[in-house]
């Protein structure tokens, strides 16, 4: 952990990870945040579901499933999960690394796209096919030469930069996590 600076009289500018600042779901120190995102999950049968492969709505893709954080070596709590116990239940830390949820934000980022692209072809209203053959919109409008103002405002979604095949790999360390979890279970 990097020392405070002292940045004016009184001041302290903090380099650490600021623990305490999430309330009960704060991630310990020890959770490396650059390489793991987390999920508090409850305890129960919601974590087993979490273990498995993460469909991605809206495509053909899938993602692995987040394993169970343990304390390192060398902690006081070394090879256990970390929980929290809240009003609402018991939660248990869950992980998965950051690139494999930067893969899925960007796939979902390329359906979030796709849909708006179809809403302003007029394939879609609200999310649902278009079955009135007599709704304007702005292609029908423009095709009959009158201009509105979507000409002024059309889209130019760039897609987001996803994966080539496969979309993503286990890392030795999932794997190796989530079979621990099968095999006690």
């Amino acid at each position: 952990m990097e020392a405070n600076v002292i940045t004016a009289e009184g001041i302290i500018t903090l380099t650490g990870p600021l623990a305490g600042q999430e309330g009960y779901f704060s991630l310990p120190v020890e959770f490396d945040r650059k390489l793991h995102v987390a999920n508090w999950v409850k305890v129960g049968p919601s974590v087993q579901q979490a273990q498995q492969i993460q469909p991605i709505i809206g495509t053909r893709q899938a993602a692995v499933g987040w394993a169970t954080w343990k304390f390192p070596k060398g902690h006081k709590d070394a090879g256990k999960p970390h929980k929290v116990t809240v009003k609402a239940g018991e939660y248990i830390l869950m992980f998965r690394p950051r690139k494999v949820q930067e893969n899925v934000n960007a796939i979902y980022g390329n359906v979030s796209k796709r849909h708006l692209l179809r809403e302003q072809r007029g394939e879609t209203i609200g999310g649902a096919p278009v079955r009135d053959p007599g709704v304007l919109h702005h292609e029908r409008i423009t095709k009959n030469g009158i201009r509105d103002f979507g000409d002024d405002y059309e889209m130019n979604l760039t897609p987001n930069p996803e994966p080539t095949s496969p979309v993503v790999e286990t890392p030795p360390m999932v794997a190796e996590t989530q079979t621990e979890t099968e095999t006690e279970t």
